[in-house]
């Protein structure tokens, strides 16, 4: 549970990097990752029915990509910064708490799970 919940923070955490270019500001990357969980927990939530999955695709494939482009930032940053985005707190945990309830909601569900897998696999993509 610990390597998840560790898991989770991480993404959210790397869920902003369409906006970073260049020389990296640590606080607005922390400020960013809080919006941009705050829209992936809004579009997971927003996943009651086939119809709902469906429209959430281009949603979560574009949170997606934020992320592995974060990833790619991330490694540029030096030790003290990635230090720095590794302190969240405590509306970060809690949106990292609702993002995976919704996520395995979704995956348990037959009839949405089918919908969305491909592009919430893609969080996890190199």
């Amino acid at each position: 549970m610990q390597r998840t919940f560790k898991t989770t923070i991480a993404l959210g955490l790397l869920l902003i990097a369409a906006a970073c270019g260049g020389s990296v500001d640590v606080n607005a990357l922390k400020a960013e990752s809080k919006a941009s969980m705050k829209a992936l927990v809004t579009t997971l939530e927003s996943i009651q029915d086939e119809e709902s999955a469906l429209a959430a695709v281009p949603k979560l494939e574009e949170l997606g990509a934020q992320m592995r482009s974060f990833k790619e930032q991330r490694e540029t940053l030096s030790d003290a910064d990635k230090d720095t985005l590794q302190n969240v707190d405590a509306e970060m945990r809690e949106l990292g708490t609702q993002m995976l309830v919704e996520m395995k909601r979704i995956r348990k569900d037959d009839g949405l799970s089918p919908h969305v897998n491909d592009a919430l696999n893609s969080f996890w993509e190199k």
